[in-house]
């Protein structure tokens, strides 16, 4: 798999699979203060049993605290889950460990634009200039040009540092590894000091214990099948880009503390939702997080607050309004939980339809820079990425018609040109927002494979050439008359 994969699977969400059907009806958990929503408990019941993923927890932020919660299902090993289970967190530990950068960075340890070579260096980059470039700010926004994980023994770049987004959790380590020695400290005294005690975070931790392994939410794969953690077989206790295991409520606190400022000076709080880098019209990264802008361009509003993460096992789910101080924060154990998880933050959050949008955007970015830097004539069944969806995904699902559909015809090479120009075309129809609901249902409908839960699951990659033919020129009319209407 080359880099450009590893970096792709490392930005998308991950392609919902077959779900995991629980042995036992859900069971139900509420420890967390809850103000009302008994009628959200009953529906995440109904949805849960649907979707057949083992278990869920849901906890909604309103004012800066945690106001709801619900923790439903069981175990892979059939346990009851509730609100104190341990989840793999996967990249939410990110944001954690941005966190704790920018509190060094307060009490002025170190510096968000100060070089890290001026206090680490690493042998990977012996005699690469290029390492000098790198600061906390790059790699906190992802501007590093290193890639994802490394697929070689050695790292290297893949592009100049400053010079474009490129998600790393290959950075995030490098950065690690830094302030530990900067810090002459462990990476998990540095969290817990700075971050899960004065977040109220109890049992949070970094790798694995006894504790972690009596109350953590054990999940499946796609397939059902029942997933060893990969921490469990490490005896590593620092961790910054992956790897971090939190009880629910646990997390919860944490996203709820972060919404009260992160006990951070206003400047440095203000700096996380600073559009370091902008991925295309409506999303951008920030430090540590990225920055949703779901609002009317002319609102006063700054941007939310977003981070997922997906492993074999696990998917978690972070959106938040600095702003009005609410959000939501959704835990699976499946990996097959992203419908499940879109389905409730697009019915139980009052913004989640438009955070959901602002994703399909922020997929079809990368999806967009992905197609065209590699060579899909090569290994091609390697790129049929899993379209999982409703409506939202249309941007992602036309892009893959455009750069692997297409190509894998036997059209003669005009034709292919031309059959992607005229994707391209409604493409840029679909991001402005001119096709009516129904014509992106009907559009969705052509290219998608439906599933249980309503909307799209994947991509239709075994459409025939002459199927694909009758969608584009499908396409080019709806093109065609939109254009004429102006």
């Amino acid at each position: 798999m080359n880099k450009l994969m590893c970096f792709l699977l490392g930005v998308l969400l991950i392609g919902v699979g077959v779900g995991c059907q629980p042995s036992e009806p859900p069971t139900a958990s509420r420890e967390l203060p809850v103000r009302d929503g008994d009628d959200r408990l009953e529906q995440l019941e109904t949805w849960l049993e649907a979707s057949g993923i083992p278990a869920v927890a849901v906890a909604l932020i309103r004012d800066g605290d945690v106001a709801w919660t619900a923790a439903l299902g069981r175990t892979a090993r059939g346990e009851p889950v509730d609100p104190s289970s341990m989840f793999n967190v996967a990249s939410l530990t990110k944001p954690v460990f941005a966190t704790m950068v920018l509190h060094l960075v307060a009490g002025g340890e170190i510096g968000l634009d100060q070089p890290v070579a001026e206090y680490f260096t690493d042998e990977d980059f012996a005699g690469d200039a290029r390492e000098s470039l790198l600061t906390p700010r790059l790699i906190l926004s992802h501007q590093t040009g290193l890639p994802n994980w490394r697929s070689i023994p050695a790292l290297e770049f893949v592009a100049d540092p400053g010079e474009t987004f490129s998600y790393s959790g290959e950075a995030y380590e490098y950065l690690l590894r830094a302030v530990e020695q900067k810090m002459s400290s462990a990476d998990g005294q540095l969290v817990r000091g700075r971050v899960f005690e004065p977040a109220g975070m109890q049992s949070a931790t970094l790798g694995w214990s006894d504790e972690v392994e009596e109350r953590f939410a054990y999940g499946a794969d796609a397939s059902s099948e029942p997933v060893t953690p990969w921490m469990s077989e490490t005896r590593r206790t620092s961790f910054s880009a992956g790897g971090m295991v939190s009880s629910f409520e646990d997390y919860a606190r944490f996203v709820a503390w972060t919404l009260r400022g992160a006990d951070l000076p206003k400047d440095l709080f203000d700096a996380i939702r600073e559009r370091e880098i902008r991925l295309g019209p409506h999303v951008s990264w920030g430090l540590g997080w990225t920055l949703l802008d779901v609002e009317q361009p002319d609102s006063a509003m700054g941007p939310m607050l977003y981070h997922g993460g997906g492993e074999d096992g696990t998917r978690t789910f972070v959106a938040v309004s600095p702003e009005t101080r609410d959000g939501i924060v959704v835990f699976t154990n499946s990996s097959s939980g992203d419908a499940l998880i879109y389905q409730i933050v697009g019915a139980l959050f009052d913004r989640g339809g438009a955070v959901l949008d602002r994703l399909s955007l922020m997929e079809m970015y990368t999806l967009r820079a992905y197609w065209e830097s590699v060579d899909v004539s090569e290994d091609l069944d390697l790129h049929i990425v899993d379209i999982h969806e409703n409506p939202n995904r249309l941007p992602v699902l036309l892009l893959s018609a455009q750069h692997l559909l297409v190509e894998r015809t036997g059209w003669p090479v005009a034709q292919k040109d031309a059959s992607r120009q005229i994707l391209g075309s409604l493409l840029d129809l679909v991001v402005k927002g001119q096709l009516s609901r129904s014509e992106q249902e009907n559009l969705a409908g052509r290219l998608a494979t439906p599933n249980p839960l309503g909307g799209l699951w994947h991509l239709r990659h075994d459409l025939s050439d002459g199927e694909l033919e009758r969608f584009v020129d499908h396409a080019r009319t709806l093109a065609e008359r939109h254009a004429a209407e102006g």
